[in-house]
């Protein structure tokens, strides 16, 4: 589980279980993630995730609920239970956030804990952060980094699947800002869509088989 300790569960060019402090050293000396769907080799777990986005898409409380385990955690400390994901989210209207969030959530792969046996959405693992700067992964490619926060602003580069530091918003929460202020490895500076970034401070999603159907288990931030 991702929860306090965090560690990006990225491969670059290392075998898939290459032992951790090497995938940790491999972050330090290169930008470039590639991201890993382990759910896509569970038929089952594909099935549901496809039913469930598509639920999403509609703002389908009922499926949602069912798809929910009794006591789904809210974030780390916080209540449980469905009644706690609806007092969190506005109880779930359409307009709430909470369906765009998880979608976010579910188009980006999953990663599976051997330990917890769950699938964990997005397909990031973070490491504790060094506490002076928010490290961030651009997960979609061609993603444009611009001068200012305007999509008529001039295009610097395309960004393809990697990591960068984010400058702007600084604060410890869930990016909501539709532009954040990044610096690429190399030091360059600009502008990209938040929808193309995730933060370790983003919210994530967890599935597990409870009494043979999956279900989710966990939607809201890690809390360093």
């Amino acid at each position: 589980m991702k929860y306090n300790s965090l560690i990006w569960a990225f491969l670059f060019s290392l075998p898939l279980f290459a032992w951790l402090p090497a995938i940790a050293s491999s972050i330090t000396s290169s930008s470039k993630i590639t991201i890993v769907d382990d759910g896509a080799k569970n038929a089952s777990f594909v099935k549901f995730r496809s039913q469930l986005l598509s639920a999403v898409k509609q703002r389908d409380k009922k499926f949602l609920q069912e798809a929910t385990a009794d006591d789904i955690k809210t974030g780390l400390g916080a209540a449980t239970g469905w009644h706690a994901l609806n007092e969190q989210w506005h109880n779930l209207s359409p307009d709430s956030s909470f369906w765009s969030r998880l979608e976010r959530a579910l188009k980006h792969a999953a990663h599976f804990d051997k330990e917890s046996g769950e699938y964990e959405a997005p397909a990031i693992v973070f490491d504790p952060a060094d506490g002076e700067k928010i490290e961030a992964a651009i997960w979609d490619k061609n993603s444009i980094l611009r001068k200012s926060p305007s999509d008529s602003s001039k295009a610097l580069r395309l960004l393809d699947c990697q990591l960068v530091t984010v400058l702007k918003p600084g604060d410890p929460a869930p990016i909501k800002a539709e532009w954040v202020e990044v610096k690429t490895r190399d030091g360059k500076t600009g502008f990209v869509k938040s929808a193309n970034l995730l933060s370790p401070y983003d919210e994530y999603a967890t599935f597990k088989k409870v009494k043979g159907k999956w279900r989710m288990t966990w939607f809201g931030v890690a809390g360093l």
